[in-house]
């Protein structure tokens, strides 16, 4: 099995996921790819325990352009393994893989807070069996993000980003609805559509899934959702669409007060 340690891991409180403790000193990003930063002063550790065994330790995090920080990792409150460190001077998401002995065991993450200005943005941790197959299901998807967002590469955390370092086999993207509401034009919009495939296809395949039915943007979005569908058939990708599909439930919803 494969455990994703990232934003959706954690609400803006305290991690919901019993398996997950949040250090104090440790804060959500505000970048485009959110995770969270230590301080660089007083941040603790942060720990995870897997419910499975595992001898591989996958760290994903973000450099800082000469003011990151390490942090050491260790199991079970043990010696250490190994320090990562995202002090390079560059913007770009990396991963660094930890070994251990088998075993189902407690991951911490232990800040060496350099100073102050000097953080660690850890983005997700995997814990896994090296000798077994696995298959990793990761949701990176970010509230109120546009076509655009997903496009981006420029090494400054944008989810482009994440699509280039995590290099999926398959991609599964639902997008359309925030570019309806904010009226993003339908040229704009399937430019960055393209860009987000021929990504995604460098990797592995796609599916492209339309925005479902919000009453605000009823009259617009199914011109988005036309263009997401050329744009699988053009690209030999799967569709799946949630709006024909749910399309109903807007009306029936609204009246039964639901949203």
């Amino acid at each position: 099995g494969i455990e994703n340690f990232a934003s959706v891991a954690f609400p803006t409180t305290a991690p919901s996921d019993l398996r997950i403790h949040l250090g104090s000193g440790w804060t959500q990003t505000n970048f485009s790819v959110l995770g969270y930063s230590s301080n660089g002063t007083n941040a603790t550790t942060t720990s995870f325990t897997p419910d499975w065994k595992f001898d591989t330790i996958r760290i994903w995090a973000q450099n800082a352009s000469g003011n990151g920080d390490n942090v050491a990792v260790n199991i079970n409150g043990g010696a250490t393994l190994s320090t990562v460190s995202n002090n390079a001077l560059n913007t770009s998401i990396f991963s660094v893989d930890v070994t251990c002995p088998l075993g189902q065991n407690t991951i911490n993450l232990v800040p060496a807070n350099s100073g102050s200005g000097k953080n660690f943005t850890l983005i997700g941790i995997e814990a896994f069996d090296s000798t077994n197959y696995q298959v990793r299901v990761t949701n990176y998807g970010l509230g109120g993000r546009l076509a655009g967002s997903l496009a981006a590469t420029n090494g400054s955390n944008q989810l482009g980003d994440l699509i280039t370092a995590y290099a999926p086999d398959l991609s599964i993207v639902e997008i359309g609805l925030n570019d309806a509401i904010g009226a993003v034009s339908i040229p704009s919009f399937v430019a960055s559509m393209q860009t987000v495939i021929t990504n995604c296809k460098a990797s592995g395949d796609v599916i492209l899934v339309t925005g479902h039915p919000v009453t605000s943007v009823l009259g617009t979005l199914p011109n988005y959702n036309a263009a997401l569908k050329a744009l699988a058939f053009a690209n030999g990708c799967g569709f799946i669409d949630l709006f024909k599909d749910w399309g109903s439930l807007e009306t029936t919803g609204s009246a039964l007060g639901y949203y």
